[in-house]
């Protein structure tokens, strides 16, 4: 029963009923495994049979329902979810944050913007939020105010592979592709595993001139991702012969 978190809490709500906290530690930990729809049901497990004293755990959980809710594709439920967070607990920069993401995938980004530097009136050094600003602002066309943000969430965590992709974005949007190459990199170097990263990556160098080294890269985009269409029909044009439909790159 202690072989693992996981384990141990999944014990818990075997052998005990009514654990609010049971079902939200589980569920959290459903949630980095990836196991979003099991995890919306323990959360609103949790949620049912909240004591009336714990209200800042009950904030936390309607955060967390909140984001799993967004990653299944319900953002107005996840919504909904977010606000009634804000509305127990106004000062949580995770809330903020999350809400934010939300909006922002609407392309609501003027309130999505507003609730990131709620977040980071909050929590200053808050590199996610500070990335997720940045990338508000420049869907706004507010390029120069976006790379200060990615740069400071680099400042703050320089392993953080997806501000150098935004940040490589925006070099490339202000046709600095000597930068974007040199942000796309380090993007590459701390999650080499990122289809789109490699996809970006090559577009970047093709762009320099290094077709060979472009095709390199559009073959590992679509070993690690075969359905990325754009990376099969960027290979197809490339020199050398097209990639048929199915095929092994």
């Amino acid at each position: 029963h202690w072989a693992d978190a996981k384990t141990l809490w999944a014990r818990a709500l075997a052998v005990t009923t009514e654990n609010y906290r049971a079902h939200g530690l589980y569920g959290q930990l459903l949630t980095v495994d990836g196991q979003k729809s099991e995890a919306v049901a323990h959360f609103g497990e949790a949620l049912r049979i909240q004591p009336a004293n714990a209200q800042l755990h009950v904030a936390e959980i309607h955060t967390l329902l909140g984001g799993a809710l967004d990653e299944l594709g319900q953002p107005e439920e996840a919504i909904a979810h977010y606000r009634e967070a804000l509305r127990i607990r106004p000062g949580f920069a995770p809330t903020h944050n999350g809400l934010a993401n939300t909006l922002a995938a609407k392309g609501l980004l003027q309130e999505a913007v507003a609730h990131y530097l709620l977040a980071l009136q909050i929590k200053p050094n808050y590199a996610i939020a500070l990335n997720g600003l940045g990338s508000a602002l420049d869907d706004l066309g507010r390029v120069d105010e976006a790379m200060d943000h990615y740069r400071r969430a680099l400042k703050l965590d320089p392993r953080y592979a997806a501000a150098h992709n935004n940040l490589a974005a925006a070099y490339a949007s202000k046709s600095q592709i000597d930068a974007a190459v040199s942000e796309m990199r380090a993007a590459l170097q701390y999650d080499s595993q990122n289809a789109d990263y490699h996809y970006n990556y090559a577009v970047l160098i093709s762009q320099q001139g290094d077709l060979a080294q472009a095709r390199q890269y559009l073959e590992s985009t679509l070993l690690l991702n075969p359905q990325l269409q754009k990376a099969r029909e960027a290979l197809a044009s490339l020199p050398g012969g097209k990639l048929q439909e199915g095929d092994n790159p």
